[in-house]
């Protein structure tokens, strides 16, 4: 029996040594990558691991990280040291100075297994995406590393559980905030719009110069309203800094965003809102015409001017019915359609005005020198006859009325003409 069991040892012992010695090569050395987080802001450190792993005892060697970069700063490099000689890792701290989407490079590392000639390991691409800058320290901490002018930093508000901001088509907008660290060596111009035309901004550009790098900017985000039928869906605002002849433009910042459909124009509501409209205003004209509560045709009658008007009172006037009792009538009357006259032609309150007061006011007639002593010759003559009870020849009296009427006709403006037949209807 013990010779049985050392040939089963011997047996099995044969086959380990020729499995490991053959087949060793099916588990090869495998490396592996972790960055973390993927999705930062300006400022923030990201850690990036590399782990290689084997069935083996292994030696690994970590060169330096190059990346051609000059936004992507490494920080520091720091070798972990493991418990099991089957792995070995490396990790590097590195910070970025702009926003947008990064590669780290692959990445290659010197595997040995048991002294033997080492293999090389080679890691797969890593994408990063630095978004905005959303706090007061990285900015600061830019400042302080990066003293030479570098484009704006966006600043937006996100949602507390992480989620893109919603935006309602026709509704509010979000505000995002556009600055700089430092001044800029010459303007610069930063573009702002949505390529799919879902989103609008206001202003959509702003410009930085020497004089007002230190201003920060507010940007308003609203959801176009397209009045038809998409859906919810997203938009994408992005922030690009424009170069002199359009060929190296750089985005250096975007928001994303839900977009809340409002749905095409409702034009059945707008039916039945006008439908509802005209119905009532239908029951209001009927309910009006029964109670004999609809307004009226009003006859508004044409204003007789101011030179028939006079000349019909002058027509009235009869210079030989007059006698001594009433010829201070006779010149009251005169006086009184004259200065009349004057007042509505001229809008001079002259009624209210003494003989003198009349004479300082002349110059607004725009009278001729005879017009404006035939005037002054009537208003004193009437003076006198009315306060200091003169009495005049009676020949003066047709010449006096003559006279009026002739003032009259002199002061008349011809802005305003009508027939003479149609203005003395009116009076």
């Amino acid at each position: 029996m013990r010779n049985v069991s050392d040939l089963l040892f011997v047996r099995q012992f044969f086959f380990l040594f020729t499995f490991s010695v053959l087949f060793s090569e099916l588990y090869p050395a495998d490396i592996s990558t972790k960055i973390q987080p993927q999705i930062g802001t300006v400022g923030d450190i990201f850690t990036y691991r590399i782990l290689v792993e084997s069935d083996d005892t292994i030696s690994a060697v970590f060169p330096q990280l190059t990346i051609d970069n000059e936004d992507v700063e490494i920080v520091s490099r720091r070798e972990i040291i493991s418990l099991s000689p089957f792995q070995d890792e490396m990790e590097f701290q590195l910070r970025f100075w702009n926003v947008g989407e990064f590669e780290i490079p692959p990445y290659t590392v010197f595997v040995s297994s048991d002294g033997e000639q080492g293999t090389e390991l080679i890691t797969e691409f890593v994408e990063i995406t630095i978004t905005t800058v959303i706090d007061d320290k990285s900015p600061v901490l830019r400042k302080l590393i990066s003293p030479v002018p570098l484009p704006p930093l966006i600043s937006k508000k996100e949602s507390n559980a992480g989620e893109y901001l919603l935006l309602k088509e026709g509704g509010e907008s979000d505000t995002v905030t556009v600055f700089m660290d430092n001044p800029p060596e010459k303007s610069i111009t930063v573009s702002i719009y949505d390529e799919n035309g879902q989103l609008k901004a206001e202003p959509d550009e702003l410009t930085f110069n020497s004089d007002n790098w230190e201003t920060p900017r507010s940007v308003y985000i609203s959801a176009i309203n397209e009045w038809k039928e998409e859906g919810d869906h997203s938009g994408r605002i992005s922030f690009v800094l424009l170069s002199e002849d359009d060929s190296d433009n750089r985005e250096i910042g975007m928001s994303e965003y839900r977009i809340k459909d409002r749905g095409p124009f409702p034009y059945w509501l707008a039916a039945r809102i006008a439908a509802i409209i005209v119905l009532v205003g239908l029951l209001i004209w009927i309910w009006l015409k029964k109670t004999g509560r609809l307004p009226t045709r009003v006859h508004v009658p044409i204003k007789t001017p101011p030179l028939n008007i006079a000349l019909k009172k002058l027509e009235k006037l009869d210079a030989g019915d007059v006698t001594s009792e009433n010829v201070k009538t006779f010149y009251f009357e005169l006086s009184q359609i004259i200065r009349e006259f004057l007042e509505h032609e001229y809008f001079i309150r002259v009624l209210e005005m003494t003989t003198e007061e009349i004479r300082e006011v002349l110059p607004q007639f725009e009278g001729e020198k005879e017009w404006e002593e035939s005037l002054m010759n009537l208003l004193e003559r009437a003076d006198k006859v009315k306060f200091a009870k003169d009495e005049p020849n009676p020949k003066l009296l047709s010449s006096d009325l003559e006279s009026g009427e002739a003032v009259v006709r002199q002061a008349h403006r011809e802005w305003i003409i009508f027939s003479d037949e149609a203005a003395l209807d009116g009076v």
